[in-house]
């Protein structure tokens, strides 16, 4: 048994015990199984030229025709419903802009006002003779002119006011304005409408936390249960979410049981994840995800019923065998690398 480089062939190999005394044939058929030749390496081209090197025959290319949907036609209307909505956010602001309150002539009204009352100076300065009297008709005037201006202020305040609360006036948001343009018959509204509903159904569910699973039956629910070193927070969909310092570490879906990094600090979140399922209904009781990681489970299924504090069994015939059967003197022994015998 050599080693190859693979990225280099031309190099000399190395001779497998020569690594370590256990990397022999007779050492690693007890532990792995018989010896089993690698398939031939072939190298496929496809209509477009590429060559892919593979190990097993491959018939024909990759056919897109085979999709349930077809990726080409998804992105032609992808690609319109975004030009579309593009288009009808800048008809919004167009509407936007053009639904600015009048402004009920306050100009002109201010300059007519301003003129009257320069015309009745004027006519001051004609009529009265006595300087006394002309200088106090003025003062008068500019009270009267005060007076009228702030009048006239409060008047366009109110009409603006009144043309704000009328319906038909009022300054939408975007997504009234959208709703309004699909009750129109809009398509490019519809859409927009759609694709809204669909975001708010994605944002109610919980994303997946990890493939290793313990799975339970359909609707398994309990209420959240009380674990040391562990808080819950119940989310929109009913899943009840378990963190650790503000970090999730579990999640219990009723059916599933996703635990995230399940065998650090000791096994800690494994051990509370076998917590939430021995209070399920047991109807449904099985390790799903890495061969690793159900291995390992079982392990601690059956250490865990030893040492008395969970009485769990797995629905599972043949991992409920594997923890029934597993002792320590079954699991195989590691590669020791501080053998006597490790040639330099």
């Amino acid at each position: 048994m050599a080693i190859y480089d693979k990225n280099c062939p031309n190099n000399v190999p190395l001779k497998a015990s020569s690594l370590h005394p256990q990397l022999t044939l007779s050492k690693l058929v007890p532990r792995i199984g018989e010896f089993e030749n690698a398939p031939r390496v072939m190298e496929f081209k496809n209509e477009q030229g590429e060559v892919t090197l593979t190990n097993y025959m491959v018939s024909s290319h990759y056919d897109d025709r085979l999709h349930l949907r077809d990726h080409q036609a998804r992105m032609t209307r992808r690609l319109e419903r975004a030009e579309a909505r593009e288009e009808l956010k800048l008809r919004y602001q167009t509407d936007k802009k053009e639904a600015k309150c009048p402004s009920f002539d306050a100009k002109n009204r201010f300059r007519t006002l301003s003129m009257t009352f320069r015309f009745r100076r004027a006519h001051v300065c004609v009529a009265v003779r006595d300087p006394l009297m002309r200088k106090l008709a003025w003062h008068v005037l500019a009270f009267e002119r005060e007076k009228a201006m702030a009048e006239l202020r409060l008047k366009l305040k109110e009409e603006r006011a009144h043309w704000y609360r009328a319906p038909e006036n009022r300054r939408l948001s975007y997504r009234v304005w959208v709703e309004q343009q699909a009750l129109k018959g809009d398509k490019a509204a519809i859409s927009q409408l759609r694709g809204w509903a669909y975001q708010a159904k994605r944002d109610e569910r919980t994303a997946y936390l990890s493939d290793t699973v313990i799975e339970c039956a359909v609707s398994d629910d309990i209420a959240p249960v009380e674990l040391k070193g562990y808080t819950h927070h119940i989310h929109r969909d009913g899943v009840i979410l378990y963190k650790k310092e503000g970090v999730t570490q579990m999640i219990d879906r009723g059916e599933t049981i996703e635990m995230a990094r399940p065998f650090e600090n000791e096994g800690d979140n494994m051990v509370a994840g076998l917590r939430l399922a021995e209070q399920k209904s047991g109807e449904k009781r099985v390790f799903s995800g890495p061969r690793e990681y159900v291995e390992k489970a079982c392990s601690l299924v059956r250490d865990l019923n030893e040492m008395g504090e969970t009485s769990l069994t797995l629905t599972d015939s043949l991992q409920q065998k594997r923890v029934c059967e597993m002792r320590p003197q079954d699991k195989p022994a590691p590669i020791s690398f501080d053998s006597p015998n490790l040639t330099p």
